[in-house]
């Protein structure tokens, strides 16, 4: 009897609206740092209109298998490398080291670092402002494969400075020199830490990183090189904060944003190699501070392995500590080892929130490319004093961002 009854019972119909104003009421209304708004409820007709574009799909089919390239710094070269032994031997698989921390650069032994490469496919991260050193004690040694990134960024490195200067014929000599004898080995490097430590937002970021590659496209030109060839030598490196949804999809945004550009150029097939670290996240105030640092640190590597990065940078909550970095670390192998996010290409395909949130990203940095690019280009903008106000001027002009 009571069975029967339950089958005639009939749920009321629920649309859209009514979902809407029961969301809200548990879930205020907001928006990102961007300006974007976040709605309480997304559903397919949120993102539908990108869901068959070949430029999407392509963007979105990578490898999400990164590499743990935690930077390591001493002051000492000799405990430097014991260092990285230490690392790789603990699951790293990846050499990432600052070498300007070094005390005494002329310390720099890459026959050291050789002797710790049992295969050649462990890659280096080296992201340096002292690039003529670096390279000339690399060709010292008689390495016959070298792969990762071996860079600076020289235009994002004057952003403090009053006059930012065109690129020195010292640093294209330089990444000729190492572009030539390693083929695979990214030696031009579009640096956005010292944009978002500036006060960059995640849409004048995504600008930026396409603006400043495209200006090394151009610039190489002049060389002899073609876009293809300067494309594929080209590594993104970005900051990743915790604001878990807008990171992941700043990444798979950039994605598609970059992949326009190589259409532009012709270009059908190139490596896309990002580069990431978590941000310096300030210290809370009580006992579990370390921990607050800790567990926004581990959601920001997930943000970024989630998006699809290549090498990811976990900062501990104290760099010279050893469990700070042993836990750091730690994070990116329970994400891979654990959790296997590395065996899963975008994970967050399909997601409504994400879809759309990434769409937004897009059509929003988009806009402000194109501006810098009507505006003369990357080096022109930033040699404007008020660029940062000019930025904010255009998202709010320009970016159909707020719904």
């Amino acid at each position: 009897m009571f069975i029967e009854k339950a089958k005639q019972t009939l749920f009321p119909d629920y649309n859209y609206k009514t979902w809407e104003r029961l969301i809200k009421q548990s879930i205020p209304v907001k928006h990102t740092k961007e300006g974007m708004l976040i709605k309480p409820l997304y559903v397919n007709s949120d993102w539908q209109h990108r869901v068959n574009s070949e430029l999407y799909s392509n963007a979105r089919d990578f490898n999400n298998n990164w590499k743990i390239s935690q930077k390591m710094k001493h002051r000492d070269w000799n405990t430097l490398v014991d260092m990285v032994r230490l690392a790789i031997c603990n699951g790293q698989d990846a050499i990432a080291i600052d070498c300007d921390y070094l005390s005494d650069h002329k310390q720099i032994d890459f026959n050291d670092l050789k002797k710790i490469m049992t295969v050649n496919e462990i890659p280096f991260v080296l992201r340096t402002s002292n690039y003529p050193l670096i390279i000339k004690k690399l060709l010292e040694v008689p390495f016959k494969h070298v792969i990762g990134i071996i860079a600076t960024d020289p235009i994002s490195a004057q952003l403090n400075k009053k006059v930012i200067s065109k690129l020195s014929v010292e640093w294209l000599e330089n990444v000729q020199k190492l572009a030539d004898p390693f083929g695979e080995l990214k030696v031009i490097l579009v640096d956005m830490i010292p944009y978002s430590n500036g006060g960059a937002n995640t849409l004048a970021v995504l600008a930026l990183a396409i603006a400043e590659a495209v200006y090394y496209i151009e610039c190489m030109k002049k060389l002899g090189w073609s876009p293809e060839k300067t494309v594929n030598k080209i590594a993104f490196h970005f900051q990743i904060g915790d604001e878990f949804y807008v990171e992941i999809a700043k990444i798979r945004a950039f994605r598609v944003l970059w992949r326009t550009i190589l259409n532009a150029y012709q270009i059908h097939q190139a490596d896309i190699t990002i580069s990431a670290e978590t941000a310096t996240f300030q210290q809370s105030s009580g006992p579990f501070n370390e921990h607050d640092i800790i567990l926004r640190a581990g959601t920001a590597a997930l943000a970024a392995s989630i998006g699809g990065i290549d090498y990811l940078h976990v900062t501990p909550f104290h760099e010279e500590d050893k469990l700070a970095t042993r836990i750091a670390r730690n994070t990116q192998l329970i994400m891979r080892e654990e959790a296997y996010f590395h065996r899963v290409s975008d994970p967050c395909g399909g997601s409504f929130y994400v879809e759309a949130l990434t769409e937004k990203l897009i059509d929003g940095a988009w806009k402000i490319f194109q501006k810098i690019d009507q505006n003369g280009g990357i080096l022109h903008s930033l040699r404007e004093s008020d660029f940062q106000n000019t930025i904010g001027k255009w998202q709010n002009k320009e970016g159909d961002i707020d719904e």
